[in-house]
């Protein structure tokens, strides 16, 4: 039988939820360990790349939130005021899906 504790150990490491660990640890029989650090890696940059995206919408909403006291002289301005207010209300709405879990 094929020892699972450092992969056990690099699941909880790397901040794996302990029910999903144990999920991993009753199927290791059936589990090719190569396979289980594939997926833990596939996770990892799969986690890289959610933070990323809620830094981008946190970013888009500060844009805005940052010009918040600029009066527009034009109708163009006006217009391009209201396109990011719309844009950081969309972003406001993901961070806050995002922070739900």
């Amino acid at each position: 039988m094929t020892d699972y504790s450092d992969l056990v150990k690099r699941l909880r490491r790397d901040g794996i939820a302990a029910r999903d660990t144990l999920k991993c640890v009753e199927m290791a029989p059936t589990v090719d360990p190569e396979d289980a650090l594939k997926a833990a890696d596939a996770l990892e940059n799969q986690a890289k790349i959610i933070e990323e995206l809620e830094d981008a919408f946190r970013e888009i909403y500060e844009v805005y939130a940052g010009s918040e006291g600029f009066i527009p002289e034009t109708c163009a301005e006006g217009y391009q005021q209201q396109l990011i207010k719309n844009m950081s209300e969309i972003a406001a709405k993901y961070m806050r899906k995002g922070m739900k879990g």
